[in-house]
């Protein structure tokens, strides 16, 4: 199971439709692009909260992940399940 389809598995208890996984991965290379260019940016962004940050994990990826992970936690799919 790949990262993607595990984030929709535990959030929205489903797999991507292929316009949704399009949509995401799109986000998700611009979310890598905007890191890249400022990588300060994805410190700052992973800073936030209460665990400190796993220094195994390269920042740019993880901070893209992570936003990547909190736009569909935003869906009202996941925000109102019925």
């Amino acid at each position: 199971m790949d990262r993607l389809d595990f984030i929709f598995k535990r959030l929205l208890a489903r797999s991507p439709i292929p316009t949704e996984q399009d949509i995401i991965l799109k986000s998700l290379n611009r979310s890598r692009q905007s890191y890249t260019k400022d990588p300060e940016s994805a410190s700052e962004f992973l800073s936030i909260g209460e665990r400190p940050v796993n220094d195994k994990l390269d920042p740019i990826e993880h901070a893209a992940w992570a936003a990547t992970s909190l736009a569909i936690m935003n869906l009202d799919e996941a925000v109102t399940k019925q």
